[in-house]
């Protein structure tokens, strides 16, 4: 495609200018054709860009949805001391919504608008923190995260590439053990490698670009010419807004705007999961052996956890993880002869939490444990077919107790094996009081040796 703006009135740096804008023009008009089920060609749908351009709602707010030219979901294999690495991207579309610092007062309707110094992006912008940054009850979480974390794998590395040319090309020297670790914590090479633009660019308003006219400049620009809204004090983005990755070529825009309402939980749980799974950034390599037999083992039992989410609404991978820490021998040997609510043995009355209940078939039994746990479900917006990672870690440690979460400790159901637990654990201990009756105390430096649910969901999800 020729460059849309070609006159031999311009001088070289508008030339550059525009012939750099000629190939983005034409993949921002088909990522909106495809979200508004219209032919580019479409009288109509030239209409929808001058609607879209030119109005405060479609301005890029908290949460929309953005896409990368470059950015995959394939794995891509790296060589690394002659051994091959595989990058397997997790979390992808979470990774890929913008993030803005929600401090900020500017709103419209209800939304946290971006604006265009909001591209900070990949490991070169994060800073991790240490999770016992935790303050007040774990509901203050200070994450590192950036605005654009990762769209999964960058295409233009391609399988056999070799780690230590890709670190010289970035620059990146000496950072091979952070890129491992962030590669096996499945944040993609898109994370290791992004190198972004210091802001992003915004194309002429309505009456420029749309209608095919020169855009103005100088004193005609500031009378005529619609300007972009400012936000936090620069001006804001909207869905013909681009940002550029010199490091792989790759171009995004949102595919969204943001603005309309979603089923995501607005609580301060769900907030808080999603700060900490940002924060994922190294995984140990202790919980491996455990982890493949769990794979193995819901591979070959996939079919009855799926029946029971048809029957609950609850995920099956959800499942399967709480059958797996509340009754691990039971679940690598496929027996389900055990109760989902805490893992003892079916065919008695439960003694412990919760007593008295008698079940004979792990189905009865499992179906009784959720349905304790309607109102969590709904709370989360769960069904057989969520893939919501935060919304199911949130249900899982509401099932497994609350007890971390309420004192501002990073549970180790969740997080074990990941950067944001390193020890402190809930243990039974008879009480005092001479009754023999027991009590959850926490203990600051036993360390759970159990993987967490984090990495069993990131491995089967």
């Amino acid at each position: 495609m020729g460059n849309k703006y070609d006159s031999p009135f311009m001088d070289e740096n508008e030339e550059v200018f525009f012939e750099r804008y000629s190939s983005a023009l034409e993949q921002q008009e088909t990522i909106i054709a495809e979200q508004h089920e219209m032919q580019v060609a479409d009288k109509e749908f030239k209409f929808l860009l001058r609607y879209l351009e030119g109005i405060e709602e479609e301005y890029v707010v908290q949460g929309a949805l953005l896409g990368c030219t470059k950015g995959t979901t394939e794995n891509i294999k790296v060589i690394y001391a002659g051994e091959s690495i595989e990058s397997n991207p997790i979390n992808v579309e979470e990774n890929s919504r913008i993030k803005i610092d929600e401090k900020r007062t500017e709103t419209i309707n209800g939304f946290i608008p971006a604006n265009i110094e909001d591209c900070k992006g990949g490991r070169r912008d994060y800073i991790p923190v240490k999770a016992d940054a935790l303050k007040g009850k774990g509901r203050d979480f200070e994450s590192g995260k950036v605005n654009i974390t990762s769209f999964g794998n960058c295409s233009e590395i391609k399988n056999g590439a070799v780690l230590s040319q890709l670190l010289n090309k970035a620059g990146l020297n000496g950072k091979e053990n952070e890129i491992l670790e962030a590669i096996k914590a499945g944040k993609g090479l898109c994370y290791c490698f992004m190198d972004l633009n210091n802001e992003w660019e915004n194309l002429a308003m309505a009456g420029e670009y749309l209608t095919g006219e020169m855009p103005r400049a100088g004193v005609a620009k500031i009378l005529d010419t619609p300007q972009y809204m400012k936000f936090n004090g620069k001006e804001g983005i909207n869905m013909l807004s681009m940002l550029f990755c010199p490091y792989g070529g790759g171009i995004i825009t949102a595919k969204e705007s943001g603005q309309i309402k979603n089923t995501k939980p607005d609580d301060e749980m769900y907030k808080y999961m999603k700060d900490l799974l940002d924060n994922v950034i190294k995984i140990s390599e202790d919980f491996d052996k455990e982890i493949n037999e769990f794979k193995e083992a819901y591979i070959k039992n996939k079919r009855t956890y799926e029946d029971l989410a048809e029957k609950t609404g609850v995920p099956p991978e959800l499942i399967a993880i709480i059958h797996y820490r509340e009754g691990t021998t039971d679940y690598l040997n496929g027996t389900f002869n055990v109760y989902l609510h805490n893992g003892e043995t079916l065919g008695s009355p439960t003694r412990n939490y919760p007593p008295n209940k008698l079940f004979y078939d792990f189905e009865s039994a499992a179906k009784d444990a959720l349905k304790d746990k309607q109102d969590t479900i709904n709370k989360y917006n769960l069904t057989a077919d969520s893939k919501d990672i935060a919304a199911m870690l949130c249900f899982a440690e509401t099932y497994n107790g609350l007890g971390y979460y309420n004192n501002g400790h990073v549970s180790p159901y969740i997080f074990s094996g990941t950067n944001n637990y390193d020890k402190g654990k809930y243990v039974e201990v008879e009480k005092k009081d001479g009754t023999g009756q027991k009590e959850s105390v926490y203990n600051k430096t036993l360390v759970d040796k159990q993987v967490g649910a984090y990495l069993l969901l990131s491995s089967i999800l």
